[in-house]
């Protein structure tokens, strides 16, 4: 599958890039407490090429982040804005920092 049709793609599962979760971060907080949220996330494909930008909320759209990797039959990483935005994103920099809590990978065969 080409970049091109990755992002349509993606689109169609989670919403048009630069997708907002709400129109105030912090009432999206203080109203899902308990959940892993990032705001301006970056999502990546196996290559680590960026396919996707907007906020995502891991835990309530836990579903839809594995039927992208499904569909794009690839795993993904989700990542904060900072440090991700602006620097130069490697399949092994997105490798080594999943886990830790800047970076999320979903396999194709989660779930």
């Amino acid at each position: 599958m080409n970049l091109d049709d990755k992002g349509i793609t993606v689109g169609r599962i989670l919403g048009l890039p630069g997708r907002l979760l709400g129109s105030s971060k912090l009432a999206y907080l203080k109203q899902h407490p308990d959940n892993r949220v990032f705001f301006n996330a970056n999502l990546y494909d196996s290559e680590g090429t960026k396919i996707w930008f907007g906020d995502v909320d891991l835990t309530a759209e836990e579903g839809k982040l594995r039927k992208v990797a499904k569909t794009l039959e690839e795993a993904i990483f989700i990542t904060r804005e900072q440090p991700w935005r602006f620097e130069n994103v490697t399949l092994e920099r997105l490798t080594e920092a999943v886990g830790k809590d800047d970076v999320a990978r979903i396999m194709p065969t989660d779930g």
